[in-house]
């Protein structure tokens, strides 16, 4: 039998079998934005959820704009909330000056489950409106 048979029947059943038992899971991070346009006095408001979850964690809330000028999204500010011990949380952010924003949901590794983060959810501010 030749040498290199066990090592390569080895390599095929560590591709073929499913991960150990203590590999931890991609979370499923869901996000949404509570509406797709708001005014420049409103508060906007983002809820998620996290799973697998089983204690609360710290989610951070990374809200980009668009700057027509250069083409680009820019960082707006990167905020932090708390998640309930079944992975639910809810952010309301401060009102925005008028312009296009967009906004995701990110989690660091815990003993639940590895880093992730979600689609960047896209909403508008307008002028604000004069009574």
């Amino acid at each position: 039998m030749n040498r290199f048979v066990p090592l390569a029947l080895a390599f095929v059943l560590a591709l073929a079998l499913p991960a150990a038992a203590g590999d931890k899971p991609k979370p499923d991070v869901s996000f949404s934005v509570a509406g797709e346009t708001f005014t420049a006095q409103q508060n906007v408001r983002m809820t998620g959820d996290i799973d697998p979850a089983t204690q609360p964690e710290t989610v951070k809330i990374h809200t980009q704009r668009y700057k027509k000028k250069t083409d680009r999204w820019k960082t707006h500010d990167i905020r932090r909330t708390e998640s309930d011990s079944s992975g639910a949380f809810s952010f309301r952010h401060a009102p925005l000056p008028k312009g296009k924003y967009r906004a995701r949901a990110e989690v660091a590794e815990t003993v639940d489950h590895l880093a992730g983060k979600n689609r960047w959810k896209k909403y508008t501010v307008r002028a604000r409106r004069n009574h």
